[in-house]
């Protein structure tokens, strides 16, 4: 596993995770607040948390594949042909990949790291 500390950077917002919630709330800070420093922890090897970590044989929706698209991209809602209505957890994990692969995300994202603990700074209000 990673340790942020011995990079000793520092950023001005640090998400955890780089499941479907990361990856938005990425997209939301590069697009919203493009001057701040972001990083996406991940303690898994690849993005997509329950897509990444479920691979069990039959993992798959229980609604509608299209409702697990991200909307903000419409590049991907034209290119991306679901193969089912509730498809299955490998066809869904290509698509988080894609994705970041396509919006260049992976540079903000830090694989194989997991958070041990995090304090509150009251003087510093970080």
């Amino acid at each position: 596993m990673s340790s942020i500390g011995a990079h000793e950077q520092d950023y001005d917002v640090l998400i955890i995770g780089a499941g479907l919630s990361g990856i938005y709330s990425l997209y939301q800070m590069r697009e919203h607040l493009p001057s701040l420093s972001v990083k996406v922890l991940e303690a898994g090897e690849s993005e997509g948390d329950t897509w990444f970590w479920n691979c069990y044989p039959g993992a798959r929706f229980n609604s509608e594949t299209i409702s697990y698209q991200f909307s903000w991209d419409k590049g991907m809602l034209r290119e991306w042909n679901w193969k089912e209505t509730f498809s299955a957890q490998p066809e869904q994990l290509k698509y988080i990949q894609r994705v970041c692969d396509k919006q260049n995300m992976y540079r903000d994202i830090q694989f194989n790291t997991r958070i041990k603990s995090a304090h509150w700074q009251e003087a510093d209000r970080a």
